[in-house]
């Protein structure tokens, strides 16, 4: 967990260092797809928004992989609510389910 957050958060104050407007994030759906069953909107009657979050400590467990995705894209969120108005950048998000690209050959 702790490189993911760390990484994040590294790159969020060399933002804040220099002139950048925006930042993408490609973070992943993981980050906000397992919440706890507790956690889940009734769809009858609300849906899923920016406060549906992965939830790291939810009873029925969750896995390395979704909880440092879950824990770094949050810390990002926080850095920048955490700024100076004057100071902040946007933010923006990418949550893709699946990434392909070329097949990894070794060898």
């Amino acid at each position: 967990m702790k490189p993911a957050v760390e990484g994040t958060l590294a790159v969020l104050r060399a933002c804040s260092a220099s002139a950048v407007k925006r930042l993408v994030i490609t973070s992943s759906c993981a980050a906000v797809l397992c919440l706890a069953a507790s956690d889940k909107p009734d769809l009858e009657t609300g849906f899923y928004d920016e406060s549906c979050w992965s939830n790291p400590d939810r009873p029925e467990g969750l896995g390395g992989y979704v909880k440092s995705k879950t824990l770094a894209e949050r810390a990002a969120w926080d850095y920048q609510k955490a700024l100076p108005e004057d100071q902040r950048f946007e933010i923006v998000t990418i949550n893709p389910c699946f990434v392909q690209g070329p097949t990894l050959v070794v060898g």
